[in-house]
């Protein structure tokens, strides 16, 4: 968003942070909201709390992002002050969960059945299509039957970022996909058309670089 606020990576209370945030969420108190995602931001609960009290006491919509990989306790927590959940879910085959860091996805399905079950505020699927990892039926039908069980219609898909690996190199790390990571977009239209056909409202969330950072574009 031209003219958004950027601050660069520093140790800073919720308090202040939300007096930074104060004019911008003015704006944002009519077309939207804060979204607050990470990394987990669910690995700071107690700071989160705090700016998102603060969100809630001056009539802000709340969003946070999470993966469910975290103790149930600190989505408990969290219940009353969050409008929306951006809920991140990527389950992948056996074969390529042996090879991977991967979160514990009993407890991303366990934490996603009490998130819904708790009735409070709405929950949105996120999933990034990767190729050799998440592009494939298991992925898919694994998603979808989860939603229908939990109750759930919507879904956005994350191409990845084709930027990606710079963030490895930059860190001396080797980028797993290699020259593997672009998704071709006959790929991602299969995607959207396997949630369509299962009655899931889908959209594609695009991610990218520009000389002010990075930007996400809905379609």
């Amino acid at each position: 968003m031209s003219g958004a606020l950027t601050l660069p990576g520093s140790r800073t209370d919720p308090e202040e942070l939300f007096d930074k945030l104060s004019a911008q969420l003015e704006l944002l108190k009519r077309i939207g909201g804060l979204t607050i995602g990470g990394g987990e931001p669910l690995l700071q609960e107690r700071p989160l709390k705090r700016l998102l009290q603060k969100c809630v006491e001056s009539g802000y919509n709340t969003a946070v992002e999470t993966s469910g990989s975290v103790p149930q306790q600190s989505i408990r927590n969290l219940l009353d002050l969050v409008d929306c959940w951006l809920f991140g879910l990527r389950p992948i085959p056996a074969e390529r969960y042996k090879k991977t860091h991967t979160v514990d996805m009993r407890l991303v399905e366990v934490n996603l059945q009490f998130l819904t079950g708790a009735g409070r505020g709405r929950v949105i699927i996120r999933t990034p299509i990767i190729p050799d990892y998440t592009n494939n039926s298991f992925t898919f039908s694994t998603i979808a039957d989860l939603m229908a069980e939990c109750g759930l219609s919507e879904i956005e898909l994350l191409p990845l970022n084709p930027y990606s690996g710079l963030y490895y190199h930059a860190m001396g790390m080797i980028f797993p996909l290699g020259n593997n990571s672009r998704l071709a977009e006959d790929d991602l239209k299969a995607a959207c058309n396997f949630f369509k056909g299962r009655e899931i409202e889908t959209r594609v969330v695009r991610s990218g670089i520009t000389n002010g950072g990075s930007v996400h574009a809905y379609a």
